[in-house]
C-alpha cells in the first residue's frame, strides 16, 4: 500500500499525459488546444480534490511509501500502452464481435502476467506466499474454507462478475469508437462519483466513505473538462471534413487524429 488512500487517484492521472504521448508516437494522433485544455482540467479537477483530502489527514502523510509510489507509477506505463495498442487495433475494425474477442483475449493473457507480477512483488517484499494465497483463494471461493467470510463467497464473485464484464466490454468499445485518452478521461469522473456514492447512507457498509464538499467541486470541474474535450473533438472532426489543400495538383491528406 502507498500509505494514503487519497494518493492513488492522483497518481492514476499520470496515465493521461502518458496516453497523449504514446498515441502521438505510435498512432500519429493529433489533438486540438481545446482537447489539451479539457484534459488538463480533468486531471486538475481529480487531483485537487484528493490532494486537499489527503492534506487534511496529517497523520497518514508521514506513512507514504516512496517505493510503493514508484511501483504504482511504473505500473501505469503498460496500462497506457496496452490501451493505446488496443485503440490502434479496434479503431480499424467495426462490429461488437471484435470487442468481445479483445476482452476475452486480454483476460486470458492477463492471468499468467498477473501471477508472475504477484510472485515478483512477493519475492521483493517478502509479504506473502503467492501459491498459498492463490490456493487459499480457490478453497475459499469453491468450498467455503479458510475464514468466516468464505461461505457464500462465490455468490459475491458471481454478482461482481456481471458488472465487471460489462465494464471491460464498455472499455474496449470506447477504444473502438473513440480513443484510449477518452477512456482514461471518462474513468477520471468515476473517482469522485464513487466516493460520493459511498458517502450516501444507501451505500454505507464496509467501504463507506466520508462525505467531503470538495467531491461536488471535483465532479463539476471534471465534467467541465470532459465537455471542453468533447468540443475539441467536434472541432477536430469539422476540420477533417474540409476539402484537403491542393498543391500543384496533389491533394494534401489530412493528418490522422483520434478522439
Amino acid at each position: 500500500r502507498i500509505g494514503n488512500d487519497n494518493l492513488p487517484p492522483v497518481l492514476q492521472q499520470a496515465v493521461v499525459p502518458l496516453t497523449f504521448l504514446l498515441a502521438t508516437l505510435i498512432l500519429k494522433a493529433s489533438y486540438t488546444y481545446l482537447q489539451l485544455f479539457g484534459a488538463t482540467l480533468v486531471v486538475l479537477g481529480v487531483s485537487c480534490g484528493f490532494v486537499a483530502t489527503a492534506l487534511q489527514q496529517h497523520h497518514s502523510l508521514g506513512n507514504i511509501d516512496g517505493v510503493a509510489v514508484s511501483w504504482f507509477l511504473c505500473s501505469r506505463i503498460p496500462q497506457a500502452l496496452s490501451n493505446v495498442l488496443g485503440e490502434g487495433i479496434l479503431s480499424s475494425r467495426n462490429g461488437i464481435a471484435w470487442v468481445f474477442r479483445t476482452t476475452l483475449y486480454v483476460q486470458i493473457m492477463a492471468i499468467p502476467f498477473n501471477f508472475l507480477s504477484a510472485m515478483l512483488v512477493s519475492k521483493m517484499f517478502g509479504s506473502m506466499n503467492i501459491l498459498e494465497d492463490y490456493s487459499g483463494g480457490i478453497r475459499c471461493l469453491l468450498w467455503g474454507e479458510g475464514g468466516s467470510q468464505c461461505p457464500g463467497s462465490w455468490q459475491a464473485a458471481a454478482v461482481f462478475a456481471v458488472p465487471g464484464a460489462a465494464y471491460l466490454i464498455s472499455e474496449f468499445q470506447v477504444l473502438q469508437h473513440a480513443s484510449a485518452t477518452t477512456y482514461f478521461l471518462l474513468a477520471a469522473l468515476q473517482l469522485p462519483l464513487q466516493d460520493l456514492l459511498l458517502s450516501l447512507p444507501l451505500f454505507h457498509g464496509a467501504l463507506d466513505a466520508t462525505f467531503h464538499p470538495i467531491l461536488l467541486v471535483q465532479i463539476v470541474i471534471v465534467t467541465a473538462g470532459l465537455t471542453i474535450y468533447a468540443l475539441g473533438v467536434g472541432e477536430q472532426d469539422e476540420s477533417e471534413t474540409e476539402p484537403p489543400i491542393q498543391v500543384h495538383g496533389i491533394r494534401d491528406p489530412a493528418p490522422r487524429s483520434r478522439a
